[in-house]
């Protein structure tokens, strides 16, 4: 319904479309970005501002050792590749849990 809506209600010159992560955990941002983009089929490039979604796991293990710099850029990492895949409806929960 939301692709139908966008393209019912949307011109077609507008670039992208960027939905809000809020309320959500990292999880269902990641895997609702990743559900429309799998069944995308507009020429919109769609995303969500993902402050939350990407920030959330980094911010929560830098507060455990604010020293511990590698674990929190590895954490940030992977939840960067988990939203990139996402956007191209490439994400699972196998690929997550690697």
């Amino acid at each position: 319904k939301t692709l139908e809506c966008l393209k019912n209600s949307v011109p077609k010159e507008v670039p992208g479309i960027a939905f809000l992560s809020g309320g959500q955990t990292e999880i269902e941002a990641t895997e609702n970005l990743n559900l429309i983009n799998k069944n995308n089929n507009t020429k919109f490039i769609i995303t969500y501002s993902y402050g939350r979604a990407l920030q959330q796991s980094a911010l929560r293990m830098w507060s455990k050792n604010t020293k511990d710099i590698e674990s929190t850029q590895n954490t940030f990492n992977h939840r960067a590749k988990m939203c990139s895949l996402a956007a191209q409806g490439k994400w699972s929960n196998e690929i997550e849990n690697k």
